[in-house]
């Protein structure tokens, strides 16, 4: 699995989650307003408490997917902030920080890093291939050689 299908599953997993505990809310909201109710009558007529264990079944079900995909969540999230810690470049740490893990708009993000838009975007393309591919991503960066052992670093020429 890729860099960044990994941070897309970690964005799924976040929506699934969020999406799991509002449901467990509701059915939570609709266990609060089943009140049992004590029947004299044989048993199988007690249709109540039937909904009411249904609800509980529903209740404890929802609870145990919710902590198996946190669980995935927080183990996912702390591979790919390992993986970015290792990063040497800061501009590409931030930018996988704020865009992939805190999930960041691209205006946001800029604006956070101080740096235009399209830079952002082209330091997230970097930054992206730094991590997928370092070997490649390295050959392309130590290729920009200007003349006389001169280099490109950060757009300037030393």
């Amino acid at each position: 699995m890729t860099f960044k299908s990994k941070l897309d599953l970690l964005h799924t997993l976040d929506a699934e989650i969020n999406s799991q505990l509002l449901m467990l809310e509701e059915l939570k909201t609709a266990a609060a307003k089943t009140t049992p109710v004590m029947h004299f009558a044989p048993s199988g007529h007690g249709g109540n408490s039937r909904s009411m264990e249904s609800l509980a079944v529903k209740i404890a079900d929802m609870s145990k997917d919710i902590n198996a995909k946190t669980d995935e969540f927080v183990d996912l999230k702390r591979e790919l902030i390992d993986t970015i810690s290792a990063i040497p470049d800061p501009r590409y740490r931030n930018v996988l920080l704020l865009r992939g893990i805190q999930g960041l708009s691209w205006k946001e993000t800029a604006k956070k890093m101080h740096f235009s838009f399209a830079h952002v975007r082209e330091l997230w393309k970097d930054a992206i291939l730094a991590v997928e591919k370092p070997k490649a991503f390295e050959n392309q960066h130590n290729s920009a050689t200007i003349s006389n052992n001169q280099h490109v670093e950060n757009g300037v020429i030393t």
